[in-house]
């Protein structure tokens, strides 16, 4: 009985993503809050591989059978590390077309990034 009283505290308590829209653009993902930019992904911030890895973009499995997730490096501003992020598709309001968001961005990548390595797998799903 505690345990869901504690279950319900924790999700209420939950920050609630401020983002209303999403773009993709030449520059990038954009998220905005109503019409405000709040923050972007450029292009320009995902770095190339580790020396251990093969793909600077490439897919890892969420589970057993679950869904691929698209994975690359971006620096991060605090460590000085490469840090593996994935695009982040939260907001407020529901994505209905968040593998064409992925697919744009893919194809962004494509061509204003082509110095990076990309993983078979992520062409042929978001092709």
């Amino acid at each position: 009985m505690w345990f869901f009283g504690w279950l319900m505290v924790t999700m209420r308590k939950k920050k609630k993503s401020n983002v209303t829209k999403i773009t993709i653009d030449k520059n990038g993902i954009n998220y905005y809050s109503a019409i405000e930019l709040i923050r972007t992904l450029n292009y320009g911030d995902l770095k190339t591989r580790p020396q251990n890895e093969k793909y600077d973009v490439f897919l890892s499995e969420y589970g057993e059978d679950g869904p691929f997730l698209l994975n690359f490096y971006v620096l991060d501003a605090e460590s000085g590390r490469l840090l593996k992020k994935q695009p982040d598709f939260d907001s407020d309001v529901v994505i209905t077309n968040g593998n064409q968001l992925t697919r744009h961005f893919v194809t962004g990548i494509l061509y204003f990034r082509p110095d990076l390595k990309i993983e078979h797998g992520v062409l042929n799903l978001y092709q």
